[in-house]
């Protein structure tokens, strides 16, 4: 399988090479293959990290190739993101009308054929294009059917291993510095992600959004117990507990103490130090 490098490495020499972003997976699996993968609700960082990895395509050394494109955990896109990749299409539209042979895309069964092809019926189709629902098939059409099983496993490490490192950093990262966003829903609107697809990545992760919260509402309390004297009700309700109670219970399975306890476990440290 191939290793994830940074775009900046990548473009130095994509061939056989690999890079993502947040929400995307590019791979130049062959000189006549590149794969991508695209989940979750794109923004503007990844339209950016999309161009400037397709950039590697329509180089002059680049081969001709065939695009595999896999939509099938994609949730939306705004407008302005698709109108910047649009953009950036209709500039070198010649350029993939030569670097292209043909593009296979899978999608889910609630994205209809139109909507996945939709980019390249606005560009006038400058290369075949068809929709699948199964990678196996596409892969088959772009002549690459003998090589599917590995081909798709890879990508799906690839994908894998940037949703696992990104997800969990992202959502504590998010809860760091601010706690409100505690129903997924919210949460997975506000990282870009379906609720569906943040459940799937946190439990691929080893976690679940209960776990995480929890943890994310001990560490603040943690911060809370450490530096200020506030009583434990206020400690708790400030990190969103209903009662010092669920702050007690909470506290007690991520560290094996009291809040109390801890506190005063901290401060003894801290004033020996002094």
């Amino acid at each position: 399988m191939p290793r994830l490098v940074p775009l900046t490495d990548f473009v130095q020499a994509p061939l056989g090479g690999a890079t993502a972003s947040e929400r995307a997976v590019f791979w130049f699996a062959r000189p006549e293959l590149r794969l991508v993968s695209i989940w979750g609700t794109p923004r503007d960082a990844d339209a950016s990290f999309l161009m400037g990895a397709m950039a590697t395509e329509i180089r002059e050394d680049a081969a001709r190739h065939a695009s595999y494109v896999d939509l099938r955990d994609f949730d939306d896109v705004s407008a302005e993101v698709f109108q910047t990749f649009l953009g950036y299409m209709r500039q070198h539209r010649a350029q993939f009308s030569r670097a292209v042979t043909k593009s296979a895309i899978v999608a889910s069964e609630r994205m209809s054929s139109a909507a996945a092809l939709g980019y390249t019926r606005l560009l006038g189709d400058p290369f075949p294009s068809q929709v699948f629902d199964r990678g196996e098939d596409a892969l088959a059409w772009l002549g690459f059917g003998a090589e599917a099983q590995s081909l798709l496993t890879d990508l799906s490490s690839l994908v894998q291993q940037v949703r696992d490192s990104t997800v969990v950093a992202r959502l504590r990262d998010m809860w760091r510095s601010d706690l409100r966003q505690t129903r997924i829903a919210d949460a997975a609107r506000a990282l870009g992600l379906s609720t569906r697809l943040l459940q799937r990545q946190l439990a691929a992760a080893g976690t679940t959004f209960r776990d995480e919260l929890r943890r994310a509402r001990v560490e603040r309390a943690k911060v809370l117990l450490r530096d200020t004297d506030e009583k434990l009700f206020g400690v708790a309700t400030e990190v969103g507990f209903e009662k010092a109670a669920s702050l007690i219970d909470a506290f007690k399975r991520e560290t094996g103490l009291t809040p109390e306890s801890w506190r005063t476990a901290t401060r003894m440290a801290r004033s020996g130090n002094d």
